[in-house]
């Protein structure tokens, strides 16, 4: 028996410990589809991630309408009658008691923080870039010449060698600006061209061009 229970123990194995499995962090997710008001299909109706091409597009006098937007689409109400009357005249447009801004996306708050970018007061923001007189960086210089006027300097192949035009320029609160070749507004430039500014810096960097009309 004293034998048979020795080796009873000796073939006995013990089984391998289970591996951890690897914990994931839960993936970020959007606010549900049911959150947006039934109805709506204005241009953030699928969610998108605006760049400052696209706000550039925008009208000035329309940014803060845009940026409302984002919250309208789920419902919340507005103060401002300015807000309230033109909300009120959607058709998918209605409040919602329970409205919380925990339903809004990532690209909601990044689309609201950029759109906020690109206003300001536009006499304000004139003044501002004229008195800073010019922002530069490798191989460009912008030099507001006076409230309308723009001297736009960029080199050319040659390290000497630079190419500077007149151009029209428009304000986008004090972070970006508008240039254009010609003597027309905005609206019937044919093409413009989107700057970065970085106030204090006196840094820019071009965006692209766009189409403005």
């Amino acid at each position: 028996m004293v034998l048979w229970w020795l080796v009873a123990c000796s073939t006995e194995t013990t089984a391998p410990p289970k591996a951890e499995a690897p914990k994931t962090e839960a993936p970020k997710t959007s606010a549900p589809a049911s959150a947006q008001l039934p109805g709506y299909d204005g241009r953030f109706a699928s969610d998108p991630l605006l760049t400052p091409l696209d706000v550039a597009k925008i009208p000035a006098d329309r940014l803060p309408y845009v940026r409302n937007e984002v919250f309208a689409r789920y419902g919340r109400a507005f103060q401002k009658d300015e807000y309230k009357e033109f909300f009120g005249k959607k058709s998918w447009y209605v409040e919602k008691a329970d409205y919380s801004d925990a339903v809004l996306t990532e690209h909601d708050k990044a689309n609201v923080e950029l759109i906020k970018s690109f206003e300001g007061p536009e006499k304000k923001s004139r003044k501002a870039l004229v008195d800073a007189g010019e922002f530069a960086d490798a191989g460009v210089t912008l030099t507001f010449v006076d409230e309308r006027t723009i001297e736009v300097g960029e080199q050319g192949d040659d390290l000497y060698e630079w190419e500077r035009d007149s151009e029209k320029w428009e304000p986008r609160g004090t972070d970006w600006v508008i240039t254009w070749k010609g003597d027309t507004g905005l609206k019937k430039a044919s093409e413009a061209r989107l700057w970065k500014l970085t106030m204090g810096a006196g840094a820019v960097s071009l965006v692209g061009s766009f189409d403005p009309r």
